[in-house]
């Protein structure tokens, strides 16, 4: 079952993934070409170890490090469209409509916002495969 709504939600997690990424390495780059120009590896002085903490490259590590997380759901999904997992779309759709509505209340300027949706075409691709079981 990949055509219609079932086929697009994984994808869509995926063209997300890829945007995240881009509009992280435009929004970080200063931080990111500091990193880059001390070797990245311990590049980062956390607020707990350091009288000097650097929140800016922090801010950029866990913006970024959500990128392989959505591409990785996205490829999930479409597994379990392939699968006729139903459970598993629903279950994802409703986590990604929780946690895009606590994202959006706390910090409401962002992306977060964009989960909403995709939970939406997520639990749409649950009801599409349930329909031809």
């Amino acid at each position: 079952m990949r055509e219609g709504m079932g086929g697009v939600a994984g994808p869509l997690m995926m063209v997300t993934a890829v945007g995240h990424a881009i509009v992280g390495a435009f929004l970080f780059s200063e931080p990111l070409s500091e990193m880059v120009r001390e070797g990245v590896i311990n590049s980062i002085q956390p607020p707990m170890y350091s009288a000097q903490p650097q929140f800016d490259r922090a801010a950029a590590f866990w913006f970024l490090l959500f990128t392989p997380v959505l591409f990785l759901l996205g490829q999930i999904i479409n597994h379990a469209v392939t699968h006729e997992d139903t459970r598993s779309l629903r279950l994802i759709g409703w986590y990604l409509i929780g946690i895009g509505t606590v994202g959006s209340a706390i910090l409401p300027l962002s992306g977060n916002w964009l989960l909403l949706p995709l939970g939406a075409v997520t639990l749409m691709a649950a009801s599409a495969v349930a329909t031809t079981e």
